[in-house]
C-alpha cells in the first residue's frame, strides 16, 4: 500500500455518518484535492503513483455514502472559487473526471457523479434498465451506491 493511499484511508477513517457536513466537506475535498494533484503531476513520479491509484475513487464514493441527502443537496450547491469565477463543488468534481479519464483511471468518479447530478435517482429498487436490483449488501450509504 502506498503512501498515499494510507494517507486516503487514514482520511476515511476519521470520518463517520454522524460527523458534522463540515468535518465530510472537509475529508471529501481533501481526497478530490490529493487526486488532482495524482493527475497533475508530471514526469515519472506522476506516472509511477498514477500507474498504482486503480480504486482509489472508491474511498470518494465511501465518504459521499456518508452524506445525508440534505448533505448531498448541499454539497452539490457548494460555491467554490474558480478559475473564471465561483463553481459548484460538483463542477470541481466534473473537472476532476476529465482530468481522469485522460488517464483512464478514478473510474468510479462518473458513478458518484451520477447520483450528485439526480441521474442516479431512478426508481427505488431498480437500475437503469428498469430491473429490479438485488437486495444485498449496502454498506449503509446513500441508497443507490
Amino acid at each position: 500500500m502506498s503512501e498515499v493511499e494510507e494517507c486516503l484511508d487514514a482520511i476515511v477513517a476519521n470520518v463517520k455518518p454522524p460527523s458534522n457536513f463540515e468535518t465530510k466537506f472537509s475529508a471529501v475535498e481533501t481526497v478530490r484535492k490529493i487526486f488532482k494533484s495524482v493527475l497533475m503531476a508530471n514526469g515519472m513520479v506522476g506516472h509511477e503513483v498514477r500507474k498504482d491509484a486503480w480504486g482509489w475513487e472508491d474511498r470518494m464514493v465511501g465518504l459521499l455514502g456518508m452524506f445525508t441527502e440534505e448533505e448531498l443537496v448541499k454539497l452539490c450547491h457548494w460555491e467554490m472559487p474558480g478559475e473564471n469565477g465561483t463553481v459548484t463543488w460538483v463542477e470541481k468534481l466534473e473537472e476532476l473526471k476529465r482530468l481522469a479519464d485522460g488517464y483512464g483511471i478514478f473510474e468510479g468518479l462518473g458513478e458518484a457523479l451520477e447520483y450528485l447530478e439526480g441521474e442516479g435517482d431512478e426508481e427505488e429498487g431498480e437500475d437503469e434498465e428498469g430491473e429490479e436490483e438485488e437486495e444485498g449488501d449496502d454498506e449503509g450509504g446513500v441508497e443507490g451506491w
